[in-house]
Order: C-alpha cells, then structure tokens, then sequence
C-alpha cells in the first residue's frame, strides 16, 4: 500500500487526529480474558477506526520478528508491496496474534468523520479521505459487546482498532493443485518432464508431486463472511440480553438465561397470523430472533463471547450449559472453518494456513459465501446496524422481545376475559338460586294459605253441624 505509515508516524505526523472518542458506556459483565469477549475500557488509548482494511503475514515474518518496533519491520519487508499478499482471515484463537506474523493494513478515519451523522467516507474515497497505516505488533482481537462501541476490535501495542468495511479487491496468485492421473508413476514422470526437476525437488516425497495453477485469490470480505455472519448472530444474542424492559434497568437476561437457544427462537418465533396481526411499519417484528441454524454451527464462538456477559449468563445456567452440550467433541476448527464458494468461480478457493472446508452443515449441505452472507445481511437488518456493528442512523428500532410482551397482553387479556366469563357465570348462577329460593318461598305460601282455608273451611262445618244438632 503507497505511503502506508506506521502507528509511530502516524502519532508523529498527526498527533491525535486520527483518535476517536471512547466509549463511555460500561459493558454488563464486560471482563477482558483468553478468548473472552470484551469492553472498551480507558486504558485501550489510542481507538481508532480502520476501513479498507486486510490483513496479510509477509514473508519475512516470523514470531521472533513480530516482536521488533514498527521501524525495523518496515525496513525489512519495505520491498514487499502488500497489495499483492495473499488475504488472511482473523485467526481463530483471539489472542495469538503477537507470535503469528500477521500485518494489518487499510485506512484510518479522521476523528470526528462519523459526528452527527454517522455517515462513513466510501472506501473508494479512501486515498482522498482517509490515511493509509500499516499495523504491526498485533497482540489481539476482541468483540466488543456494548451498545455503543459494538464491533469486532483489533489490539497491537499501542492502540485498538475498530475493523470497519474489509477490502474486497481480489488479487492474482497461485494455489497448489494435484494431478488427477490415477497412476502414480505416470504423473510424477509427466511432472518431471514439464518441469525438467524430480518429484523430491518439486516437494512431492510421496504420489503424486503438487502443481501451481494461476487463480484470483478471495479478497478480505470474501474471507471476512463467515466472521461477519457470526458477529451479526452475536450481536442479535446481546440485543435480546440487553433490552431494557419496561423501560428499567432490569433486561430480559433473567428470561432467557434459563432456555436453551432453540427454546428461545421458538418463544421469540412468531406464527404466521401473529406477524401479519402484529409487524407495523411503526413497530416492525422480527421473523426470528436470531439464526439458529448459524447458532448450531458455531456453539463455541457463542459461548466464548457471550459467557459472563452478565451475571446470570454464568456457565451453570441452561443457555450456557446448552452451549456447552453442543460444543463437546468439536473442535474449534471444526465451526470456525471457512468454505469460499460463489458460484462455479474456483478461483476462491481458501489459500489461508486455516482449514478450507467448513464441517457446518445448512439444509444438508456445507455453508456456502451466499449462506454466510444472507445470514449476515438478515442479522445486520433485525439489529439496524451495519456490518461492522454500527447503528444505522434513523433506523427504525426493532424491539427483539416484542413478542414476549405481546404474548403477556395476550395472556392478562385472555384472563381477564375468563376472569369476567367466571364471574358473570357466578353471578348468573347467584341470581338463579335467588329466583328459585324466591318462588320456592311463594309456593310455600300459597300451600300455607291453602291449609289455613282448608282449616278454616273445616271449623265452619263443624260449627254449623253443632247448630243443627243443637
């Protein structure tokens, strides 16, 4: 990258000018730790924010050599031109960066370009915009869970750095191929004669010896995809946590740290009459909640990220202890693996030291780059913030646990109607006792003056027959 300077020039030249302004909201539960997600604290000086970024390992670079200042690194690797390195994805693991070799490269914005608006310099004006810096002393990456400063972080020696929009130029290399001849003897004699060296020399000590084919290589957002989904899935997990609810300081963690996440996309799951009754322009609803199937693939990286995020999201609750259940006998490679396919175009094939196939599985097949970008674009939507963690400007929040509150009206409205059915019944029933009792009491009248007529009918007979016979 011309005219890419060092985190020591650009603090030489610019002084505090490319420094943004810290976040000053504290994160729940937001500890820093091995593999742990993180909060911005006031010891992260400088934060920066880094667009047009890509990462790339010289081939100078070793862990020995990761250790020297930015001035030693750039003399020794000033005739390599990192435009045209291979991209690498971030690393699994979020703190073995320091001993990777690893060189970070891409665009600093001017403190203050997102005031007011929020609105980003296009990466296409970045020459003009923004400052080209080349990063070295890479220690860390970390995701940042509060509202405010959401994001996936990058830490060196002296700063922190939000990975905003990726570069996604595709360069001209080359990939190792094997030859598909069945006979051993046969390919490795065709190999030798096109080359004029042995099989050993060309490194094949045993089979069938490896080739080199010409092939674009997958640019930073390419790689970035599977990350990108994964944060946006993360993100959608730390809204349905951190939502006020009732408009206090209290959240929905309490509701949710006792669920499984598939009992959570059920509850947060609205039926088909439910939405078109519900989803308004003014108050849209969610579909679901968040990617399940996203979820199912990469346990870990969600219980890496979100454990103690909160008190209640401690490793003995049913959401993490779920997690945990679905992450035994996997290894991190096997749900943190990337596979780069669009289309029929073979030539983005993964070329990272990271594994190239991806052991997830989406409706019976491997996740594909279309996969892991619908998912991402669809989490990006229910959360309102771009794909680097930003909030839209204007947007239209969505509340994600709408639905429990609608489903609690439902629930008190359905019971005060059956409050009020049992009571008109009760009294129904009461006024029917009442008319019974009284006509009950009239026919007990009417029976009493029938016998005191009867009586009195019978006196008068006597007391006529006691006259005629006297």
């Amino acid at each position: 990258m011309d005219g890419a300077l060092t985190e020591e020039e650009v603090v030489r030249r610019f002084g505090d000018a490319y420094d943004q302004p810290k976040s000053g909201e504290e994160g729940s539960g937001g500890g820093r730790g091995p593999g742990a997600a993180a909060t911005l604290s006031s010891s992260d000086k400088p934060h920066r924010y880094l667009t047009g970024w890509f990462l790339v390992r010289p081939p100078s670079s070793s862990p020995s050599q990761s250790k020297s200042n930015d001035s030693s690194d750039a003399a020794t690797t000033s005739c390599i031109d990192p435009t045209a390195l291979p991209r690498h994805p971030l690393p699994i693991s979020t703190t073995n960066l320091a001993s990777s070799g690893y060189v970070l490269y891409g665009h600093l914005q001017l403190s203050g370009a997102r005031a007011g608006s929020n609105k980003l310099v296009p990466v296409s004006k970045a020459k003009n915009n923004n400052l080209p810096v080349r990063i070295a002393d890479l220690t860390s990456w970390y995701v940042d869970r509060t509202k405010s400063g959401r994001g996936i972080w990058i830490k060196s020696r002296r700063g922190s750095y939000k990975l905003m929009e990726p570069d996604g130029t595709r360069i001209e290399g080359t990939v190792r191929v094997r030859c598909p001849s069945v006979d051993e003897a046969d390919c490795n004699n065709n190999n030798n004669n096109a080359r004029g060296n042995s099989a050993e020399e060309n490194g094949a000590a045993d089979g069938c010896a490896p080739l080199r084919a010409a092939a674009l290589l997958p640019s930073q957002s390419q790689l970035h995809l599977p990350l990108r989904a994964k944060f946006g899935l993360l993100s959608n997990l730390l809204d349905l946590m951190s939502e006020p609810y009732n408009k206090n300081s209290n959240n929905y963690v309490p509701v949710h740290a006792r669920r499984s996440p598939a009992n959570i996309h059920a509850l947060l799951s609205p039926s088909e009459d439910t939405y078109q009754k519900f989803s308004t322009e003014e108050e849209p609803l969610n579909k679901e909640p968040f990617d399940l199937e996203l979820l199912e693939q990469c346990p870990g990286f969600v219980r890496r990220h979100l454990l103690n995020y909160h008190p209640l999201l401690h490793g003995g609750c049913a959401f993490m202890k779920r997690l945990t259940a679905m992450t035994d006998g996997r290894s991190d490679a096997d749900e943190d693996t990337v596979l780069i396919r669009e289309g029929n175009d073979s030539g983005a094939a993964n070329v990272d030291s990271q594994p190239s196939v991806d052991e997830g599985r989406k409706r019976g097949r491997p996740w594909t780059a279309d996969d892991y970008r619908n998912s991402a674009l669809e989490a990006e939507r229910r959360a309102q913030r771009t794909s680097w963690g930003d909030l839209i400007p204007n947007a239209k929040a969505i509340k994600p646990n709408r639905l429990i509150d609608i489903e609690i009206r439902n629930a008190a409205r359905a019971a005060a109607l059956s409050y009020k059915s049992a009571d008109e019944k009760r009294t129904a029933d009461a006024a029917k006792r009442k008319r019974k009792k009284k006509k009950k009491e009239e026919e007990n009248e009417k029976a009493e003056k029938r016998k005191e007529k009867k009586e009195e009918e019978g006196n008068a007979a006597v007391e006529q027959v006691n006259a005629a016979l006297g």
